[in-house]
């Protein structure tokens, strides 16, 4: 029978369309399932082999524990860093002399920050002047004398701008308020870090004043001699090789050779009836001409024993200057006859004859003062350094003095400041302070630590980035209301809780800057003694410009009694804005023209006519008084104005960590976990700088700039 379905009438085709449409689903879905496994087990396979590779080349168990120590020697170095910087550091940290009550802190094992005692009013004793004060100036006045005590008095004769109220920060005003902890500790971080920063200057001048034992080699050249040690005494090596003191020979203790950078002297001891006469010859050792002294007196203390009580004899050398090596002079020296004694002219004087000699030596004049104490004890000759004054001296002032201050140099110009509590981070918010010309605080010197640009040094003419440069206290809000000098308590400490670049467990990194007048021949000097300070000086920036102005105390610009200061003078150098940029000194007017040298009386340069050398000239340069043949450009040619930019690391108080089982439940092996704690107070000042006097110092420049 006939179907009438229209399915069953065109299955066919209802079949050949779904038939190959459901095989080609099977067939995707068939390989899909197979290609799955597949890639499970060739990752599988991957994994298997990873895990084969490295044992089939196995390490024996030395190698795996020399690694293990390896690990426990990495964990345990910041600990070791971190006690021996703590141990470089922690005697720079004491409490003022002048108060039993503060010094006794030092006993008390504490770390900085910590809680103080207040109960028999320890705090109050900051307002004392001889407690607080004391620790800066000892001296009072400006007609003060003596060698005074503060760290502002140990680096005499180097002077401060305007004298150390206007340079070095404090408090000049505690007002009615109690003193709190948190300020006692800011108060007493300002004076470590300022007193740490003028020892490394102290340091350069002592070096600089230090002669050391001496002789001549084989070409003349007078070098170190190494058979004696810096204090004097005769050394030789033993037959372990280890350098032991011996006997120093006759002839080597009454006649010496003495020498230090700049200058060399050859004294000896002379019988004169029952006492002894110091005599000599100084010879320049550098190739410029040196000045001798204020006065024209150039001042040695020699030692002629190594007792550490002796005070040492004063031996005063008259003379202007020396020439550098290889100039050359043209005395008078008298003519001697058959027995010994001067000839006479037909007027019954001396003759004499002319003489060429070199200008850097100068055969030094008998004086009254020569002659050896009657009783002094004279072994032989021992020691000398030399007793700088403000002619003399290396570093001669010191401009500006800032630390934790923003955009102090180029690396650290848009850093934020924090302080060492994060609760601080709220308060102490800088504040602008008194920018009066004149006022209380004061406009800074040259090269002054200002306000950065927005992005960064603003330019000069020429195109070289300037440096950050010292301004105007309070110029800057970020920079805090006070860069440098005194005032009260509320700006000095509280509005500058925010001072560091970085303040964790166990360091304190203090932005720092200074501003020195420097004779040019020792400025890697300074470098070098910022770089060996125990404050872990990082010097990030230097420059340094040429000195234009006038020195008082000098025989020049000011009375010749003048000591006390150096100022610039008749207005040669521009300390305000110059061509639109506030923070870079303006041009200054140029120094005169270099005036030779003429002898006394007239005659060529270098040279010095008869009778000089007379008891009533000693040396032929107005011994005893200010009259200069040497002009004013000649003295302050060699000066530069050096600033220095770094940061100093103060590092928290080490504590060892509490010892612990060789393992952990777990079965692990600890590193060492060493408890950073904040500093501790600690006595003494910072060692000089190593003493070498045959080479200048290598130091590491960054930032150097013309």
């Amino acid at each position: 029978m006939k179907s009438d379905s229209v399915i069953k009438k065109h299955h066919f085709w209802i079949l050949l369309g779904l038939v190959p449409l459901f095989v080609f689903i099977g067939a995707l879905v068939v390989n899909s399932s197979v290609g799955g496994e597949i890639e499970a087990r060739e990752k599988a396979i991957d994994e298997s082999n990873k895990k084969i590779q490295p044992k089939l080349n196995p390490k024996p168990n030395a190698l795996i524990e020399k690694a293990a120590e390896a690990v426990k020697t990495v964990s345990s170095k910041q600990g070791n860093l971190h006690s021996a910087n703590w141990n470089r550091q922690k005697h720079l940290f004491t409490w003022p002399a002048g108060s039993p009550l503060l010094k006794r802190f030092e006993t008390m094992d504490l770390k900085f920050g910590d809680p103080l005692p207040t109960a028999e009013g320890e705090f109050d004793e900051f307002k004392k002047p001889e407690v607080y004060r004391n620790e800066f100036s000892s001296l009072r006045g400006k007609d003060a004398t003596g060698p005074g005590t503060g760290m502002a008095d140990r680096i005499t004769p180097t002077q401060f701008k305007d004298g150390w109220e206007r340079v070095l920060r404090h408090v000049d005003d505690f007002g009615q308020s109690q003193i709190t902890k948190d300020q006692v500790w800011l108060i007493m971080e300002d004076i470590w870090v300022q007193r740490s920063m003028l020892s490394a200057i102290r340091s350069v001048n002592e070096e600089m004043a230090a002669f050391r034992r001496a002789k001549l080699d084989k070409d003349g050249n007078i070098v170190l001699d190494d058979s004696f040690d810096e204090y004097g005494n005769k050394i030789a090596k033993d037959r372990n090789g280890k350098f032991i003191r011996v006997a120093t020979p006759d002839e080597e203790k009454k006649k010496a050779l003495f020498r230090n950078r700049t200058w060399a002297i050859e004294l000896q001891l002379v019988p004169e009836g029952t006492n002894q006469r110091l005599v000599g010859t100084l010879t320049n050792l550098s190739d410029r001409l040196q000045l001798m002294g204020v006065g024209n007196i150039m001042t040695l203390q020699v030692w002629f024993t190594n007792d550490p009580t002796e005070q040492p004899m004063e031996f005063k050398i008259g003379g202007e200057y020396l020439a550098g090596k290889g100039g050359m002079k043209v005395i008078q020296v008298p003519v001697l006859g058959p027995d010994g004694k001067p000839q006479k002219d037909r007027d019954g004087k001396d003759k004499t004859v002319e003489k060429t000699v070199p200008a850097n030596e100068l055969s030094i004049i008998p004086l009254d003062d020569h002659v050896l104490p009657v009783g002094k004890n004279a072994e032989g000759i021992v020691r000398v350094r030399q007793l700088f004054d403000i002619r003399t001296v290396p570093i001669k002032r010191i401009e500006a003095l800032a630390l934790g201050q923003a955009g102090l140099d180029s690396r650290n110009a848009a850093a934020t400041l924090v302080p060492r509590d994060p609760a601080d981070e709220k308060t102490g918010d800088n504040k602008t302070g008194d920018n009066t010309p004149g006022g209380k605080f004061g406009p800074m010197g040259p090269m002054g630590f200002g306000p950065m640009g927005p992005s960064g040094p603003m330019p000069v003419s020429g195109g070289r980035p300037a440096g950050p440069t010292f301004g105007p206290a309070g110029t800057n809000s970020q920079q805090g209301a006070f860069i440098s000098g005194g005032g009260p308590i509320t700006q000095v400490i509280d509005e500058n809780k925010k001072r560091y670049l970085e303040a964790t467990s166990q360091v304190r990194r203090l932005p720092v800057g200074m501003v020195i007048v420097v004779d040019q021949e020792y400025m890697q000097d300074v470098l070098m003694a910022f770089a060996n300070s125990p404050l872990r000086f990082q010097i990030t920036q230097i420059e340094w410009t040429r000195f234009r102005g006038t020195l008082s105390g000098t025989g020049f610009g000011g009375s010749a009694n003048d000591t006390n200061a150096i100022d610039y003078g008749r207005g040669s150098v521009n300390f305000g804005p110059s061509s639109g940029n506030p923070i870079r000194p303006g041009p200054s007017t140029p120094p005169g023209p270099i005036t030779p040298p003429t002898r006394p009386g007239g005659g060529p340069p270098g040279s010095f006519g008869p009778g000089s050398f007379g008891p009533g000239n000693p040396s032929g340069f107005g011994y005893g008084s200010n009259s200069s043949t040497v002009s004013e450009s000649q003295i302050t040619s060699g000066l530069v104005e050096l600033s220095i930019y770094g940061i100093v690391s103060l590092y928290e108080k080490y504590t060892e960590a509490p010892k612990v089982d060789a393992t952990t439940p777990n079965g692990s092996t600890p590193g060492p976990t060493p408890g950073p704690t904040p500093p501790t107070p600690g006595p003494g000042p910072m060692p000089p700088a190593p003493r070498n006097t045959n080479t200048k110092p290598k130091m590491r420049r960054r930032g150097m700039s013309h």
